[in-house]
């Protein structure tokens, strides 16, 4: 079978689009390659450290800025929105807590005379 250049073609925020796929393919393989080729040396555990997250974040926000900065200034603009539909997408967001209710209260007091306090927090230890 052979093999065909697949060609992406149109208008993104006013950007004509012509870009070729398999140069993306043949890149996105050749960085692949550069991280985890047969060049890669063998790692020890100790030679292995524990991740920094807050120096990650520094390293990609500097890749990230580094880059963008190599674009012309109306290609700018397609990665802001590009970064935010992925924030929209997988942003993971803390649900709101509300305050506590105390709405249950008093709803075991026909049981106090059968259990103590202490015997109530093992039982629930027990449905749980």
């Amino acid at each position: 079978m052979p093999k065909t250049k697949a060609k992406k073609q149109g208008k993104f925020h006013g950007v004509e689009l012509d870009h070729d796929l398999e140069d993306w393919r043949r890149f996105s393989l050749t960085a692949w390659d550069r991280a985890f080729g047969d060049n890669e040396p063998e790692y020890t555990s100790d030679m292995i450290k524990k991740t920094n997250r807050r120096e990650v974040n520094m390293m990609y926000a500097r890749q990230i800025e580094a880059n963008i900065q190599k674009l012309p200034l109306h290609l700018r603009s397609s990665v802001l929105d590009y970064v935010e539909f992925l924030v929209d997408k997988y942003a993971v967001t803390k649900p709101k807590r509300g305050k506590f209710k105390f709405d249950w209260e008093g709803e075991l007091s026909d049981l106090a005379e059968e259990f103590s306090s202490v015997e109530l927090q093992h039982k629930a230890l027990e449905w749980r």
